[in-house]
């Protein structure tokens, strides 16, 4: 299936690591595969018109990397918000940049945003735990069709191990599963939420003498044996608690920088979880960033 391409800017709206001056070269490289540029009040109308319609036969690239608010407004269950529904009937999301829906804005809010990880809003929609890695920054890179990305990953994801990890495929409501695109051993300074009690994470041991600590620090963990995250008693730090360490120790954990995981009939991708900058990053840069991206929609269109 041909999917109809957009991409979400709005120099009008509030964004938070994807700077409106690289926003807008984005664009145009995104241009070259097909994308449209959407505004705020365009991107609301499409979604809501694509869930009552043809949801599957969208792709989405947030370019602005804070959501709208009116597409994610939903404080009890994130999964009624209109972003959610759109796809989990079939729609494609690709999220590049910050932590996705850590922030929401309204249209005209330049500069002045809410945020949701208060609510454990982005848990509660993607079900996957944020790790901060502000005391290493590690690089990761994706080849495919002879180009190669390189990005430094801030926010890797670990998840539930329940989360079945396989090669991409069809969504449904009997799938069930997360893609890592890359992997990174990553050092951890902070992790979203904080888990209260007994918790089963997919986690690699990489030192013996750490794994007593980390049962101690963050509950009864085991490797490759997960719950549901409606189970797991969590909790919201305070917003400056996020960058504290949580041990003096040093704790490398195996997460994943870039991956694509099943909503409903639908797919999220998330991508290059850094800041960018016209200062760090290149023209050409953004030329193989925008053909990742391409790619990865195409790959999904491929299994509708």
């Amino acid at each position: 299936m041909v999917l109809r391409r957009l991409a979400y800017f709005d120099e009008n709206a509030d964004t938070s690591w994807i700077s409106h001056d690289v926003g807008k070269e984005l664009i145009n490289e995104l241009s070259r595969y097909g994308f449209e540029a959407v505004d705020y009040d365009g991107l609301i109308k499409v979604i809501r018109d694509a869930i009552s319609n043809n949801a599957h036969e969208y792709a989405i690239a947030f370019v602005n990397d804070i959501v709208p608010y009116e597409l994610f407004h939903d404080n009890v269950d994130p999964m009624n918000s209109l972003l959610m529904r759109f796809i989990a009937k079939g729609g494609t999301v690709v999220w590049i940049g910050d932590v996705p829906f850590w922030y929401r804005t309204k249209q005209g809010n330049k500069g002045d945003r809410e945020s949701t990880f208060d609510k454990l809003l982005p848990f509660k929609a993607l079900g996957v735990f944020t790790v901060f890695t502000e005391s290493l920054k590690t690089a990761s890179t994706i080849c495919v069709g002879g180009k190669c990305a390189t990005w430094i990953s801030r926010r890797p994801i670990i998840y539930p191990g329940d989360v079945e990890t396989v090669m991409l495929k069809e969504c449904g409501k009997d799938h069930k599963y997360i893609y890592p695109l890359t992997k990174t051993l990553t050092i951890v300074s902070g992790l979203y939420p904080l888990p209260k009690g007994e918790i089963e994470l997919t986690i690699r041991k990489l030192r013996l003498e750490w794994w007593e600590w980390i049962k101690r620090s963050i509950g009864k963990a085991k490797v490759g044996i997960g719950i549901e995250p409606a189970s797991i008693e969590l909790e919201a730090p305070e917003p400056k608690e996020f960058e504290k360490k949580i041990s003096s120790k040093t704790l490398y954990w195996e997460a994943a920088p870039a991956w694509i995981k099943c909503f409903g009939r639908g797919h999220f991708i998330r991508l290059f979880d850094e800041p960018w900058s016209l200062n760090i990053i290149s023209s050409k840069d953004l030329e193989d960033r925008a053909f990742v991206i391409n790619h990865y929609v195409e790959k999904v269109s491929r299994i509708k």
